[in-house]
């Protein structure tokens, strides 16, 4: 998919999350999409979002994905029920941020959204920085694990506190761990207590260099890393050494 506005779009209604609460039963059973699957696809030259999940959604999984050049890489704003699950995508030299949050007060809540094993990395002239917490419509339950943050971690930028977002064994590109704890304390993030702070020193097509820092440095998740090479699974979208990942 090449040149349109937004690339795919697999939720929709996006005006009625407002009025689903999140005690509502069988949210699919009134019309809502449900069990969604986004895989294997190019996804270039975007004028907005890559993936546009915005919307009523209950089991949308994203998965090996590549998107490139786009304003966001993917946007949930606003997003639910859920669960929604992104899983080992590529998202590369979007302009404005990797996850789009921003959306104005009164849209509902933003819940249930999981990143596992994803690589984004951000148009090397960004300047907002790799990703942008934005205020309005609060989100709850939004967990990123084993996903690389690269390029220059110089900046991220927040506006209102509207997200708590659960990071956890994520690697950001950093010069070093005392730079990085200033910028996770300006945008008002909890400290990453697993993370990796260096460059994940890619190869070709973002494979893993043999002296990456984010080599069997990822947390153990059940159902989505099971199959390894060495000691633990690897930090980001490509297993380093396995047979789908070799260069």
């Amino acid at each position: 998919m090449e040149g349109h506005v937004d690339g795919i779009v697999p939720s929709g209604d996006e005006h009625d999350l407002q009025r689903i609460g999140e005690s509502d039963p069988d949210v699919v059973s009134r019309g809502f999409n449900g069990e969604v699957d986004v895989y294997d696809n190019q996804i270039l030259e975007q004028r907005d979002d890559a993936i546009e999940a915005d919307g009523v959604i209950v089991n949308l999984r994203v998965f090996r994905n590549m998107t490139k050049l786009s304003q966001n890489g993917v946007s949930i704003a606003p997003i639910g029920p859920g669960p929604i699950f992104f899983v080992r995508n590529i998202i590369s030299d979007y302009n404005e941020s990797c996850v789009k949050l921003n959306t104005g007060e009164g849209r509902g809540l933003i819940r249930n959204v999981f990143y596992f094993h994803n690589t984004f990395m951000p148009w090397e002239f960004n300047e907002r920085g790799i990703l942008t917490i934005w205020g309005g419509t609060p989100s709850k339950n939004i967990v990123f694990r084993n996903n690389i943050f690269g390029n220059d971690m110089r900046a991220i930028s927040e506006q209102g506190l509207a997200h708590r977002l659960d990071m956890d064994y994520d690697l950001w590109h950093a010069q070093g761990t005392d730079a990085a704890r200033r910028l996770f304390e300006d945008a008002g993030l909890r400290w990453e207590d697993h993370g990796v702070f260096g460059n994940p020193r890619f190869g070709r097509d973002f494979v893993l260099g043999a002296k990456s820092p984010a080599i069997d440095r990822a947390l153990r998740i059940p159902g989505i890393n099971d199959e390894y090479v060495g000691k633990g699974p690897d930090i980001g979208a490509k297993e380093f050494g396995s047979r789908s990942e070799k260069p």
